[in-house]
């Protein structure tokens, strides 16, 4: 999977160079691409200036009805109904209970919803990643006033801003630096929210005007929720085409409280989804 990473990263490279960032944003580009091609993930999200730009098309039918009624939920095997199916987990992740009749969100899924939640605009460039307890999805939304990136993760666990996996609940901010900020609050309820805004960096290269917010908000029940809006479509060598984010961090951390967004969904939607979207520009 780290090959996957480093082979899309050196081609995306290869069109248009690496901005210079500095080692902190570094941290944060491994970080984002943990989430977007490990969670994806993108994502979810989202490499500080190297993540992987993305888009699909959806049909209403795939969010049509209620939102699941089933909390996620972590456990150990031993405990766990004989109808519910537990998914081993990677090396600091809980393993994850699905619930009968539900299955491990898809990337797919997690495009499927992001859809319903954005502005009406039209969708291309998706992609989707996801392995057990995360998944990501992302896509170009042309709004009638420029293009841009939209990202959305839900993972078990949030992004680590420095090397190795972040302790479980952990939700902590680095230093600011040029270019980089960073803060965390807590929410009614038990959540918290953390907001990082990357960019833009004032170098020569066009993707540098590119400015990149997002927030991870984890809920109580330990769901990390990622958002993550771009002022313009990310990659190759693609710069703004808007003075701000196609979305404001209110408008995300709204997203980020749809009850939709777990770690399973109903197994119907799933399967819809998986069958409807796919990659592709």
């Amino acid at each position: 999977m780290q090959s996957e990473i480093r082979d899309r990263l050196t081609g995306e490279l290869a069109d248009s160079g690496p901005p210079p960032l500095g080692s902190l944003v570094t941290d944060a580009v491994a970080a984002g691409t943990r989430l977007r091609r490990r969670r994806l993930a993108a994502l979810a999200s989202g490499a500080t200036a190297l993540v992987i730009a993305a888009s699909a098309g959806v049909i209403a039918t795939l969010t049509a009805g209620p939102a699941p009624t089933t909390v996620p939920q972590f456990a150990s095997a031993a405990g766990t109904s004989a109808a519910e199916k537990t998914v081993e987990p990677s090396a600091s992740a809980p393993a994850l209970v699905i619930p009968p009749g539900h299955k491990a969100t898809s990337g797919q899924a997690v495009v499927a919803v992001l859809k319903t939640l954005v502005p009406d605009g039209r969708i291309s460039e998706i992609d989707f990643y996801d392995v057990p307890g995360t998944a990501s999805g992302m896509f170009v939304l042309d709004d009638g006033h420029g293009k841009a990136t939209i990202t959305a993760g839900v993972s078990n666990q949030p992004l680590s801003y420095t090397d190795g996996e972040p302790a479980p609940g952990e939700l902590t901010c680095p230093p600011d630096g040029k270019g980089f900020t960073c803060t965390v609050s807590d929410l009614p309820g038990g959540a918290r929210l953390r907001v990082a805004t990357m960019g833009p960096y004032g170098c020569p290269d066009t993707k540098c005007s590119l400015k990149d917010v997002r927030i991870e908000l984890m809920r109580a029940d330990g769901v990390v929720v990622m958002i993550e809006s771009y002022s313009g479509p990310f990659g190759h060598g693609r710069g703004a085409t808007r003075p701000d984010t196609i979305l404001s961090v209110t408008r995300m951390t709204a997203m980020a409280k749809d009850p939709r967004w777990s770690l399973t969904m109903p197994a119907p939607f799933v399967d819809q989804s998986n069958k409807m979207i796919h990659r592709g520009k």
